[in-house]
C-alpha cells in the first residue's frame, strides 16, 4: 500500500498540459477533456468569475481546481477536498508544480454528513470512481453492459478501440466486460471526511460561490445534511448526480431557491447546474 499512495508518473492532459497522474492516464484525460475542453462544470449563470471562492468536493488529481483557480485569479479562492491519500498526494504535487498554493488550498478529507473515518473502495486504475456507495457501484457495473455509455467513454479514452466496436458491435460484449473487471480492481482505504458546516466554521468563509460536488454518490447524503445556515451562503453549484431518481435533486434544489438549469445526461449520470439570482454578483 505504501507503494501505491507514492505512484505517481507524467502524463500530458488536455487543458492541462503536463501534470501527474497515477495509474489511471486514459481516465484523467477523459475528465480533462470534461473539464477542459467542454467545460462541463460551468453553464450560463453558472459559471466561476475573478474574485471567486470555489468549493471543489472530490478533488481527485486536481483538474478542476487548477480550472477553477484559472478563472477566479489570484483575488480567489479555491478549497479542495479529497479523501484518498494515494490520490491527495497526486493533487497536492499538481496544485505544487502549477505554482497555485496560494489560491488553492487543498484538504485530505472529504465531505459527507457526519464527522468520520470510514473505508472506501479506492479504484488505482480509475481514482476518480473510488466510492462506498452500492447502490453507485451496481449502475457503475450496469453501464458497464450498455453499448451507449461505454461508448460515450471510449471515444475519448480509447479512440482506437472505439471505431473498432463501432465497425464491429458484436465485438462489444467480448471487449467491455474485460476492460471493466480491469477498471474495477480496487483496494480498501481508510479515509477521514468532515462536514461542509464544519469547513465554513473553521475557515471562516461566509459565500461560496461556486460549489462543484462530484462525490461518487455521497452527495445525496451530504445535501440533505446542509442546514439552512449553509444553504444560505451558497451562490452556484455543480454536481453529478449518480441516482435514477433525477427529479429528487431538482426538487431539493428548487426548494432552497435555486434556478436548476436543465440536467445534462452524462451516461448513468446527470450534471446539475443551479444557481441563486438574488446573490449574483
Amino acid at each position: 500500500m505504501s507503494r501505491e499512495r507514492h505512484y505517481m508518473r507524467k502524463a500530458n492532459l488536455p487543458g492541462m498540459g503536463e501534470c501527474f497522474v497515477g495509474r489511471d492516464r486514459l481516465p484523467c484525460k477523459l475528465i480533462a477533456e470534461e473539464v477542459f475542453v467542454n467545460e462541463t462544470y460551468t453553464l450560463d449563470e453558472v459559471a466561476i468569475e475573478e474574485g471567486d471562492t470555489v468549493f471543489d468536493a472530490g478533488g481527485n488529481i486536481g483538474l478542476f481546481s487548477c480550472y477553477a483557480a484559472e478563472r477566479c485569479g489570484p483575488n480567489g479562492k479555491v478549497f479542495t477536498f479529497e479523501p484518498v491519500p494515494q490520490t491527495f498526494s497526486i493533487l497536492k504535487k499538481n496544485i505544487a508544480v502549477k505554482n497555485l498554493e496560494g489560491v488553492v488550498h487543498i484538504h485530505n478529507f472529504g465531505l459527507s454528513d457526519k464527522v468520520e473515518e470510514r473505508d472506501l473502495n479506492y479504484y488505482r486504475n480509475m481514482s476518480a470512481f473510488s466510492n462506498d456507495c452500492r447502490e453507485l457501484q451496481e449502475t457503475q457495473r450496469q453501464a458497464s453492459t450498455s453499448y451507449d455509455d461505454a461508448m460515450v467513454y471510449l471515444e475519448v479514452a480509447f479512440p482506437m478501440l472505439h471505431k473498432l466496436l463501432r465497425a464491429f458491435p458484436s465485438l462489444f460484449h467480448v471487449v467491455v466486460p474485460r476492460m471493466y473487471s480491469f477498471y474495477e480492481k480496487s483496494d480498501r482505504v481508510r479515509c477521514k471526511f468532515n462536514t461542509l458546516e464544519r469547513v465554513l466554521e473553521s475557515s471562516g468563509v461566509e459565500r461560496i460561490d461556486f460549489l462543484k460536488m462530484d462525490i461518487e454518490g455521497a452527495e445525496r447524503e451530504v445535501l440533505a445534511s446542509l442546514p439552512t445556515s449553509v444553504w444560505s451562503k451558497i451562490r452556484k453549484i455543480a454536481l453529478e448526480w449518480h441516482f435514477p431518481d433525477r427529479q429528487l435533486i431538482v426538487d431539493l434544489l428548487e426548494d432552497k431557491g435555486f434556478v436548476v438549469k436543465p440536467a445534462a445526461d452524462a451516461g448513468p449520470a446527470i450534471m446539475v447546474h443551479a444557481h441563486r439570482p438574488e446573490m449574483a454578483a
